[in-house]
């Protein structure tokens, strides 16, 4: 049967992505020569280099002349967001929180841009909302990012999403919400944006955010403490 030297490669790959990510390697170090990386793990220079590859274009190291080099992570991108979360079992709870401070300073970017240029729009998503069982407040956030229309908040909002959902789905989390009271958070935000009250609508916004971001680092603490035991 033929080598999958491609399948070797990823698997080589994770490794020293995790490796870097731990801070086995610090930044501006020298990482081990192809030669050596091959030897390591009993594979061909080709695969070695072929992990060094999928390491630059993930922005943890730098290729140079004289060897490959680690590069901080205060200058990676959100691309490496995901693989931080996959380090452990269970997400990392203080770099969720970081990434909920982004999500809670955006609301005061796309509230206002939502209500001023999709104002009907909103309104519909919203009581559409009103009929769904076991609605999580965390999809007005991305209602209001899509009815922002600015491209670059898409982007970044897209992106936290993708990291962040199924990761969270994988590890059990599924709370359940009081839909009285979202049914009532709902009914305010809809009168909000029907007067244009930017004010209030970001303040009822952000309370909803808070309060899942609270339940979430609750239900992690909580996770990490069961998967310890």
């Amino acid at each position: 049967m033929p080598i999958n030297n491609s399948k070797i490669s990823e698997e080589v790959y994770e490794i020293l992505k995790n490796e870097v990510l731990s801070g086995q390697y610090l930044p501006g170090e020298r990482m081990p020569s192809e030669r050596d990386i091959a030897k390591k793990f009993e594979v061909s220079r080709g695969v070695a280099r072929e992990s060094f590859k999928k390491l630059h274009q993930l922005g943890l190291i730098s290729i140079e002349s004289s060897g490959s080099r680690v590069v901080s992570i205060k200058k990676c991108t959100l691309d490496c967001l995901g693989p931080l979360l996959d380090l452990n079992k269970i997400p990392d709870p203080k770099i969720m929180d970081e990434v909920l401070d982004i999500g809670f300073y955006l609301i005061d970017l796309a509230v206002p841009m939502a209500i001023s240029k999709n104002k009907k729009l909103l309104i519909e998503k919203i009581k559409d909302l009103k009929v769904k069982k076991n609605l999580n407040p965390r999809e007005l956030f991305f209602i209001f990012a899509e009815a922002s229309d600015h491209l670059v908040l898409l982007f970044i909002t897209n992106g936290l999403k993708k990291e962040l959902l199924g990761r969270l789905e994988a590890v059990g989390y599924a709370p359940k919400y009081d839909q009285v009271i979202i049914t009532k958070l709902l009914s305010d935000l809809e009168d909000s944006i029907r007067k244009k009250d930017m004010p209030k609508s970001i303040k009822l916004l952000k309370g909803a955010f808070n309060f899942t971001r609270e339940e979430l680092k609750k239900n992690l603490d909580q996770m990490i403490i069961k998967n310890r035991t």
